[in-house]
C-alpha cells in the first residue's frame, strides 16, 4: 500500500508523524473523492499503534485538526461523513480509549460517531460540569466546626506575621504542619487558607514602618506556606482583590460599589500593592500573570493610553496654575472658599496619577520601595508607549521610593562618595546585595562606574529620576558631595556629567525652596565646570527643563511673583531688609528672581543702587546665574537698542550696561568679569558696536576713570600735575557729579581678567577697527549722522580710558608680575589702527621706563613705587614760575633706554597673525587676520 509504504521510509520523530498524519488526513478524508480509502488509512493507523510510532493522543489530535477543517454535513460522501466513519471505526476496534475522544473532539462529530446521544445533550452536561468544579461555592456551617477552625487558623497566621521572623527552618516547618492539621481537621477550603494568608501579610505590612527592616523580606514561615501551593491560584486571588478597588466605568457599577461600601482610597489599596511586589520579588508571583489584573488595563490598537491622558491633564493644570500665579483677581467674593496658589501647588506636587487608583503606579512604587529593581525596570518599561514615555516620577510615592534606593546606593558608595565624611548610615537605607529575589547591588567601582555608567543600574535610576529628586533633601546633598568628592571631573562619560548637573541637581535645588547649604555645596561641585559648560546649563534650566517637569513651571511663576512683590518695597532705607528677603528667595530658584529683576531694571533706572546694594546677601550661585541673566538680556536681538527715533540708546539697554557696570565693580570677586569681556569682543567681531556702551560703563565703574566733559579752568591746570593732585581733583569732581568712586579691589579684578584671558591688546584694537568700521561700513550708511557720531565718540572714550588705566596700574607698586603690555606702535598701525591711538596706548610704557631706570641703574621691583611717590613730591615742591630745561641723559642711561624695547611681558598666541605689508603698498587689516584667541571664552548665548 502507498500510504504505508511512505510510513515506513520515515522516523518516527513528533514532525514526522504529525506530517503523515497530515497527509493520511487530507488524503483519506478531506480530497473528494479520496485517493486513499478509509479501510486503507485505518490500517495504517492500526499498524503504527500497535508499533509505537505513533500515539493515541496524537491520533486523536490529529482527528480533532480534521474536523476543524471539514464543515458539519449530513450528506453522504462528504469529508465529514468520511471522517465520522473513521472515529466510529477507531471506537469500534478500541485504538483509542472511549473518553479521550468525548474529551477533545467536538459535539457534532461524537454524535455522528455514536458516541453521545446528542450534540446539545453533550454541550449541557460539559456545561454543567465546569459550574460544579470552577463555579459551585460549598455551604459552610458557620456556628459548628467550621468557623471554629478559620477562627484558629486567623489567630495562627495573624500571630506569625506580627511576631519576629522565624529564621530556623524546623520551628517553620512545625508551624506549617501545625497550619495543615488545622486544614485537614476542620476541613478547611484550601483556597481561602490563601487569602487569610494574604491578609495576614498586609496586616504585617501596615504595622511595620516603611524604614524597618523587617520590611523588606518575606517572613519564613510564610514563604514556606505559599509554595505548598501553586502559583496561579496566589495570582488570581490577588488579582480578585485589586477588582475591588477597579474604577467603575458606568453608574451603575459605581452605585453597586457605594452601596456594598468598599472602600477605594489608596490607604486601603497600598498594603495590597505592596504584598503583591513582596510576592513578586520573592517568586511566588509572575508579573506576567499580575499584570492583566491591574488597573487601567492596556490600551488596545489604536486607543488613547489612560495614564497619558492624566499626564497630559496634569502638564495642563500645572500650565493653567502657573497663569494664574500672574494674575491678581479683584471679583473674588468674601464667602468663596478657593484653594490658595500654595495649596494647589501642594496637590498637585503629589503627582499625576494620585487619586485615580492606578494600581500599575503603586506596584512600581512598591517594587522600588523593596528595592526590586529589575520588577520595576520592567514595569516603566511596559509602561512606555509607541509615542511617548510616561514621566513616572511624577507620582510623589515613585520618587520618593527611587531616591531612597538612590540614596542607600551612594551611602554605601564608601569613602569615594564623601558618605563617611558626612554623616553614618541612617536608616532607611536599603540591605544591598547580590541575592536571588534582585536587589540592586552595591557601588563597589565607582571610578569604573563615572567611565563606564551603564555597568550599574544606579545610571539607569538616575534617568528615570532626574528633576523629581527635589522631595529628598538628603538625596540632593548626597548626590552633591558625591559630585564635588570626585577630583578628574573630566573622567566622567558625559552623558552621566550631564545628567547630574543638568538634569538633577540644578533643577532639584531650583525646586528646593530657602535652602543656602545646598546652594553653596551645588557652587562647590560647580564651580570647577568651564563657564560656557556652565551657561548651557544655566539655558537649559531656562527653557528645556520647563518641558520635563511641569512643577518648575508653577514654581518659577510663583517666584517670579514673589520677587515683584519685595522689590516694589525697596528703597534706599530699607536696602538690608529687602536683600534678606532676595536672597532666601534666590538660594535655590535663581533665573526667575534676576529675570524679574532686571525687568525692572530696564523700566527703572532709579532702582540700579539700591538694587545693587541689596545683593549682599546672596550666593555664589545665584551671582553666577545673575551673571548669565544679565549677558542673556544684553545679547536680546528681538528688542531694538535705539529708540524709535534711530538717534539714541533706548533706555532699557543704557539701563542694563549700567547696571552691569556697577554691580561688577561691586562686587569684583564673586562675578566672572571674563564673561562680559568675552561677550564684547565676540559681539564687537560680530559687527556690533553698540557693545560698546556696555564694554565703556564696565571699564569706567571697575577702574573709576570717567570721561568729565566740563572743567574749570584750574581743574585743568591741576591735572598737569602728578597723581596724587589728579586723583584728589577727580574725585571731587566725580563726588560732586554724584558718582561712586571704584575701589581698588574691583581695578585689580579687571587687570587680573585681562592678563588671564589675553584680551589686554585685542580689545584695543577691535574698538579701533569697530571706529572704522563705524564711517566706513555700507551696514552705517543708512544711520542717522548722530547715532554715529555717538557711537565714534564712544569708541574714542574707551580709548582715552584704556589708555588712562593702563597708565595707572602699571605705575603701581607690586603689579610687575601681572603687568598689561599692548603691541608696540608699528604693530599696532600693522592692525590698522591710528598711529595717535597708537603712541596714547604705549604712552604709559615710556612712564613706566622713566620709573624703572633711576639715574641709569635698574630699580628693583619694589623700589619702582617708591620712585614714583618720590618724583611726584618732589614735583609738588617745586615752585610752579620755575621751569628749567631737561638734563641730557648720560650716555649709559641712553644705551639703557635705546636697549629697552616696547615688547610683551608674555608671548603672543599662535593664533595672533602679524600682517606685513611692502613698503609701496598701503597697509589696511581685514577683521578676520586679528585671531582674538577667545575662542575658549565664546559664550553660546541665544
Amino acid at each position: 500500500m502507498e500510504v504505508d509504504d511512505k510510513m515506513k521510509t520515515k522516523t518516527s520523530s513528533p514532525g514526522r508523524v504529525w506530517t503523515l498524519l497530515g497527509e493520511l488526513m487530507e488524503k483519506s478524508v478531506m480530497s473528494i473523492p479520496p485517493s486513499v480509502s478509509v479501510e486503507e488509512a485505518m490500517k495504517a493507523i492500526e499498524s503504527k499503534l500497535k508499533g509505537d510510532q505513533i500515539t493515541a493522543s496524537e491520533l486523536v489530535d490529529a482527528l480533532w485538526f480534521a474536523n476543524t477543517m471539514t464543515p458539519y454535513s449530513k450528506e453522504p460522501k462528504t469529508s465529514f461523513s468520511c471522517l465520522s466513519t473513521m472515529v466510529k471505526m477507531i471506537n469500534e476496534r478500541k485504538l483509542v480509549d472511549e473518553w479521550l475522544l468525548r474529551e477533545r473532539l467536538e459535539p457534532e462529530i461524537l454524535e455522528v460517531s455514536g458516541l453521545v446521544r446528542t450534540a446539545q445533550w453533550w454541550s449541557k452536561k460539559v456545561v454543567i460540569t465546569n459550574t460544579r468544579i470552577f463555579y459551585t461555592q460549598r455551604k459552610f456551617n458557620l456556628l459548628r466546626e467550621e468557623s471554629e477552625g478559620y477562627s484558629k487558623l486567623l489567630v495562627e497566621l495573624v500571630d506569625l506575621a506580627v511576631e519576629p521572623d522565624l529564621s530556623d527552618e524546623d520551628a517553620c516547618s512545625r508551624r506549617v504542619q501545625t497550619v495543615q492539621s488545622l486544614i485537614g481537621f476542620f476541613d478547611l477550603d484550601p483556597t481561602r487558607v490563601i487569602d487569610i494568608a494574604l491578609t495576614a501579610l498586609e496586616i504585617r505590612d501596615q504595622r511595620l514602618t516603611t524604614d524597618s527592616p523587617a520590611s523588606f523580606k518575606l517572613p519564613l514561615f510564610f514563604n514556606v506556606l505559599l509554595r505548598q501551593y501553586r502559583i496561579e491560584y496566589i495570582t488570581q486571588l490577588i488579582g480578585f482583590k485589586l477588582q475591588r478597588y477597579h474604577e467603575a466605568k458606568d453608574g451603575a457599577k459605581q452605585d453597586n460599589v457605594e452601596k456594598e461600601g468598599s472602600r477605594t482610597d489608596d490607604r486601603t489599596l497600598t498594603p495590597v500593592l505592596n504584598v503583591s511586589a513582596l510576592l513578586v520579588r520573592e517568586g511566588l508571583v509572575e508579573l506576567d500573570n499580575l499584570w492583566p489584573h491591574l488597573s487601567p488595563q492596556d490600551p488596545a490598537s489604536g486607543e488613547e493610553d489612560p495614564l497619558c491622558l492624566l499626564e497630559t491633564a496634569f502638564r495642563e493644570k500645572c500650565k493653567a496654575l502657573a497663569k494664574k500665579v500672574q494674575i491678581v483677581s479683584l471679583a473674588k467674593e468674601e464667602n468663596e472658599k478657593e484653594l490658595t496658589n500654595e495649596e494647589e501647588l501642594e496637590i498637585l506636587q503629589r503627582g499625576p496619577y494620585e487619586g485615580s487608583n492606578c494600581q500599575k503606579i503603586g506596584l512600581l512604587a512598591a517594587s522600588l520601595r523593596l528595592g526590586d529593581w529589575s520588577t520595576a525596570d520592567v514595569i516603566i518599561t511596559r509602561l512606555g508607549t509607541e509615542t511617548a514615555s510616561l514621566d513616572v516620577a511624577l507620582q510623589s510615592s515613585v520618587a520618593q521610593a527611587l531616591t531612597s534606593l538612590a540614596d542607600s546606593i551612594l551611602a554605601q558608595a564608601g569613602d569615594f562618595a564623601g558618605s563617611a565624611s558626612h554623616g553614618s548610615r541612617k536608616r532607611g537605607h536599603l540591605p544591598l546585595g547580590r541575592t536571588e529575589q534582585g536587589i540592586v547591588p552595591p557601588l563597589s567601582d565607582v571610578e569604573g562606574w563615572l567611565k563606564d555608567p551603564s555597568s550599574h543600574p544606579l545610571y539607569d535610576m538616575l534617568k528615570v529620576l532626574r528633576s523629581n529628586c527635589y522631595r529628598d533633601t538628603r538625596f540632593l546633598f548626597r548626590l552633591t558631595r558625591f559630585f564635588a568628592s570626585i577630583e578628574n571631573k573630566e573622567s566622567i562619560h558625559p552623558d552621566l556629567f550631564d545628567l547630574i548637573v543638568r538634569d538633577i541637581l540644578l533643577p532639584g535645588v531650583s525646586l528646593t525652596r530657602c535652602n543656602a547649604p545646598l546652594s553653596v555645596e551645588l557652587w562647590e561641585a560647580i564651580q570647577s565646570v568651564s563657564l560656557d559648560k556652565r551657561f548651557e546649563y544655566y539655558h537649559w534650566l531656562q527653557r528645556e527643563a520647563l518641558a520635563q517637569n511641569p512643577i518648575l513651571l508653577v514654581a518659577n511663576a510663583m517666584t517670579a511673583k514673589e520677587t515683584r512683590g519685595v522689590l516694589r518695597r525697596l528703597t534706599k532705607d530699607n536696602e538690608k531688609h529687602t536683600g534678606r528677603s532676595l536672597a532666601k528667595i534666590a538660594h535655590g530658584n535663581c533665573i526667575p528672581v534676576f529675570d524679574a529683576m532686571l525687568e525692572q531694571v530696564k523700566s527703572y533706572e532709579n532702582i540700579i543702587p539700591p538694587l545693587v546694594e541689596s545683593l549682599r546677601y546672596v550666593t555664589n550661585l545665584a551671582f553666577d546665574t545673575l551673571l548669565y541673566s544679565c549677558i542673556q538680556q544684553l545679547s536680546n536681538r528681538d528688542r531694538d537698542r535705539l529708540k524709535q527715533d534711530g538717534t539714541n540708546i533706548a533706555q532699557w539697554f543704557a539701563n542694563l550696561c549700567a547696571f552691569s557696570g556697577l554691580v561688577l565693580r561691586r562686587y569684583p570677586a564673586s562675578l566672572e568679569m571674563k564673561a562680559f569681556l568675552a561677550f564684547a569682543f565676540n559681539s564687537m567681531q560680530d559687527g556690533d558696536p553698540l557693545v560698546i556702551f556696555l564694554l565703556s560703563e564696565v571699564v569706567s565703574s571697575m577702574t573709576g576713570i570717567s570721561i568729565i566733559e566740563e572743567l574749570s579752568l584750574s581743574q585743568i591746570e591741576s591735572l598737569n600735575a602728578g597723581p596724587i593732585l589728579k586723583d584728589i581733583v577727580i574725585t571731587n569732581v566725580l563726588s560732586a557729579g554724584g558718582t561712586t568712586i571704584s575701589s581698588k579691589k574691583s581695578e585689580s579684578k579687571l587687570r587680573d581678567e585681562l592678563f588671564a584671558s589675553g584680551l589686554t591688546s585685542h580689545l584695543p584694537i577691535a574698538v579701533e577697527q569697530q571706529r572704522q568700521d563705524i564711517i566706513f561700513s555700507a551696514d552705517f550708511r543708512s544711520r542717522p549722522l548722530k547715532i554715529i557720531g555717538n557711537v565714534y565718540d564712544r569708541c574714542q572714550d574707551f580709548l582715552t580710558l584704556y589708555s588712562e588705566f593702563l597708565q595707572h596700574q602699571n605705575a603701581t607698586k607690586g603689579t610687575k608680575n601681572k603687568r598689561l603690555s599692548v603691541l608696540g606702535v608699528g604693530d599696532l598701525v600693522a592692525y590698522n589702527v591710528e598711529p595717535d591711538i597708537a603712541f596714547q596706548l604705549n604712552r604709559y610704557q615710556m612712564d613706566y621706563l622713566e620709573l624703572e631706570f633711576d639715574g641709569g641703574k635698574k630699580l628693583g621691583e619694589n623700589d619702582v613705587g617708591e620712585a614714583q611717590d618720590k618724583k611726584t613730591e618732589t614735583a609738588m615742591d617745586e615752585s610752579e614760575d620755575k621751569t628749567e630745561a631737561p638734563e641730557k641723559p648720560t650716555e649709559n642711561g641712553t644705551e639703557k633706554h635705546q636697549q629697552q624695547s616696547f615688547s610683551l611681558d608674555f608671548p603672543l598666541p599662535e593664533h595672533i597673525i602679524k600682517v606685513r605689508y611692502p613698503e609701496d603698498e598701503p597697509r589696511s587689516v581685514e577683521r578676520n587676520e586679528l585671531g582674538v584667541g577667545a575662542q575658549d571664552l565664546f559664550l553660546p548665548v541665544t
